[in-house]
């Protein structure tokens, strides 16, 4: 029988991540600014970004998840990438903001985020906010930051989740008495203060998950199950001592508690009398059927049988 089923299913290996080159990033990037928390414009002073040498991109994962793939994996990571600096930096700080509906999870040491091997030469540091933020900074005494992915953060989703939910995942900028978030280099000089511009005003791809429509699978159309022949044990339409023989095979097999060689259509075939079992008496009328037909007989075996 065929079966047509659509079945919802848990797919464990996946969720997508829209991966951009550096130029469609930089083409959707803009400020840091977003709807996540509390954050300022970055203060230009009078610097033109535009001017500046180095343009490097600072964008943080977009996380697209079907429904129930959400629900069996309600830890996600999110990566904030760094294009278009190699070797460019030494000194970040970044503040993190996250939708309130997210919880972060922490890694054994209590880190709230992981370094990335873009910054695998740099020293790390990073502290949970306790406004739905987080702060990560980076320093080295050489320009060894590098393009890649900086940091990691994993994020707990809700357990109430719909299809629509957008969590947003944003880089803010903060300056507190003064001190600001920063993009530097080593020499700290007029090229690095419009790198540093650049990034905070024009460098930012804010990220977010999104949960979609849950993934379905269908099932293919099962093949429906060949009838075979009463007696055709082989399946090459002729009737035996081919057959025949294969039959007492199975038969002796079964005395001695062996595995019957046989599909169950080939089983149900090799039943020529019908009684439930595959036996000598089987074997014997396969043979005699066949010898039946060598003589010129017409008749089905069913038929020659029922004489």
């Amino acid at each position: 029988m065929k079966k047509n089923q659509v079945i919802a299913t848990i797919i464990t290996a996946v969720m997508t991540i829209t991966a951009a080159t550096t130029t469609a990033m930089t083409a959707f990037a803009g400020s840091a600014t977003g709807v996540t928390g509390e954050y300022q414009e970055y203060n230009l002073k009078g610097m033109d970004p535009n001017m500046a040498e180095t343009k490097p991109t600072v964008s943080l994962s977009h996380i697209e998840l079907p429904l129930n793939v959400a629900q069996e994996n309600p830890v996600q990571e999110v990566e904030m990438t760094i294009t278009g600096a190699k070797l460019k930096y030494c000194s970040t700080g970044f503040h993190i903001g996250y939708d309130e509906r997210l919880t972060v999870v922490l890694d054994e040491f209590g880190s709230c985020a992981n370094m990335g091997p873009a910054g695998k030469k740099l020293g790390k540091k990073d502290a949970l906010g306790s406004n739905n933020d987080l702060f990560i900074s980076t320093m080295c005494s050489e320009n060894l930051g590098i393009d890649g992915v900086l940091w990691t953060f994993q994020f707990q989703l809700p357990e109430n989740l719909e299809v629509g939910d957008k969590f947003p995942i944003e880089v803010l900028y903060r300056n507190v008495n003064g001190t600001g978030d920063i993009f530097a280099s080593l020499e700290n000089d007029d090229a690095s203060h419009l790198m540093e511009a650049w990034v905070f005003t024009n460098g930012i791809e804010q990220g977010y998950i999104e949960i979609t429509e849950p993934e379905i699978e269908e099932i293919p159309e099962e093949e429906p199950e060949e009838e075979m022949i009463i007696g055709d044990i082989n399946g090459d339409q002729i009737i035996n001592a081919s057959d025949a023989s294969q039959i007492l095979a199975t038969y002796s097999l079964v005395q001695v508690g062996g595995d019957i060689p046989l599909t169950e259509a080939q089983i149900t075939a090799a039943d020529i009398n019908k009684d439930g079992k595959v036996d000598a008496k089987d074997a014997s009328d396969a043979l005699r059927y066949y010898t039946y037909l060598s003589i010129g007989g017409t008749l089905t075996i069913e038929a020659f049988l029922a004489q």
